[in-house]
């Protein structure tokens, strides 16, 4: 989960931009209101992000993206211009943040609201004060000539301004600033459990800080109170790191630390949340023990997959399971726990197109196969979905979990789910239970 910042004066931001370790992109977006005046929608200050600069003008719009100087870029937040020439200088002039803004830090699995970056980074999303939106102009496509055609504002804000899809700013209504500053230093891109060891790999890059250090903290069981501990010191060198734990624990936390002992990124999981990686070679005892204790909250049956309604069965329970905790689904098993067995000819392409095709927005899953009685039995693995993209649904219809069933969700469940608005907690796709 991100960290929240203690509060900082305005001045204080504009100085943390300077100070960023890469140029800034620094994109905006206009457009004209009811009296015919100009208005600043959104500004967007993105670190370690090199994009063609862009100059677009519609007859009442325009979007403007260029690459400049951390300096350069403070110096305009402390004006309150967006650096545009002319009469628009004044007109898109916004007022700088009265009293403090409150940042966060997010760490590298962290999904956040008009997220951009898959680094850690500091992160604020901010009304704009000083601006207001033009509703009349959200729908009206934009079309001039030698100017690419989108088929309304929202698009092309969301992809030339923010840097994200559509959808993810379908809800955006309220002018806002958004600061992203990346740390390129070092991330944590994955844990694995194999042999009585935790793999964390680390992201190789150019700017990587010599000296990282790991710290690793754990517990075998949820009933035991005694922590242990694992030091991983003056490691210069990127790929996997690895954690001797003896076995998955039940909790454990790990975190990347630059040689002064700035924290850069974190991983781990607890009990509760569920959010241990399976060991490989275990998966085998992990799917024996489903069978055993049959279909529940987050585990699945589906004998196959070779009609129209089996294959939407599957993308409900998908649909389900992104908007719970997520969930296991065992294909090549019967309702009642027998051993069916289940193999297509491109088995992981076919999945893919399922969800792609019945469940809309983007859900993460994962495959894996393994072989019980001389049958192959397909492993899916769904992660817990976005919250700023639920509710998912199947078609037309917004499917939950409750118990071992998946069923339609009622109103006030479809209120619920469309009102979180909190960055979803780290799930790996199989978890501990």
């Amino acid at each position: 989960m991100p960290l929240g910042l203690p509060g900082e004066t305005w001045e204080a931001l504009c100085k943390r931009v300077a100070s960023a370790s890469s140029p800034i992109l620094w994109s905006w977006g206009a457009a004209r209101n009811e009296t015919g005046d100009w208005q600043l929608l959104a500004l967007c200050i993105r670190g370690a992000t090199l994009e063609a600069p862009r100059a677009l003008r519609y007859r009442n719009v325009i979007i403007r993206s260029e690459t400049i100087t951390p300096r350069t870029a403070a110096a305009r937040l402390r004006r309150g211009a967006v650096g545009a020439g002319g009469k628009l200088a004044d007109a898109l002039r916004f007022t700088p943040q009265d009293g403090q803004v409150f940042g966060q830090w997010c760490f590298s699995n962290d999904r956040m609201y008009l997220r951009a970056t898959e680094w850690p980074h500091y992160y604020l999303h901010q009304r704009l004060a000083g601006s207001s939106m033009t509703p009349d102009r959200l729908y009206e496509p934009l079309i001039a000539a030698e100017q690419p055609y989108f088929p309304s504002l929202t698009p092309a804000l969301a992809g030339l301004v923010f840097g994200v899809t559509p959808t993810a700013l379908q809800n955006h209504s309220t002018p806002a600033l958004m600061v992203q500053l990346p740390d390129t230093r070092g991330r944590i891109t994955s844990l694995e459990a194999c042999d009585g060891q935790i793999s964390v790999c680390i992201e190789p890059t150019a700017d990587r800080v010599v000296g990282i250090v790991l710290h690793a903290a754990w517990r075998d069981d949820p009933a035991d109170p005694t922590w242990h501990h694992y030091t991983i010191s003056d490691s210069d060198r990127a790929g996997d790191l690895s954690v001797p734990t003896g076995s998955v624990p039940a909790e454990m936390s790990i975190a990347l630390l630059s040689p002064d002992d700035t924290l850069l990124d974190q991983r781990g999981w607890t009990e509760q949340l569920g959010q241990a990686p399976v060991d490989e070679s275990d998966l085998h005892g992990l799917v024996l023990r489903w069978l055993a204790e049959g279909e529940s909250t987050t585990v699945e049956f589906k004998q196959d997959l070779s009609s129209d309604s089996a294959r939407k069965s599957f993308a409900e329970t998908v649909s389900a399971f992104a908007n719970g905790v997520g969930g296991v689904i065992l294909v090549g098993v019967t309702d009642d726990g027998m051993i069916a067995g289940y193999r297509a000819d491109k088995t992981t392409d076919q999945i893919t197109n399922i969800v792609r095709n019945l469940v809309v927005e983007p859900v993460a899953v994962e495959r894996h196969e393994v072989l019980l009685s001389e049958q192959p039995i397909q492993v899916i693995a769904v992660s817990p979905g976005d919250p700023y993209h639920k509710p998912y649904r199947c078609r037309d219809r917004v499917m939950v979990r409750a118990n071992a069933t998946t069923r339609p969700a009622t109103t006030f469940e479809i209120r619920a789910l469309s009102s979180q608005g909190q960055p979803a907690s780290p799930q790996p796709l199989l978890r501990r239970r």
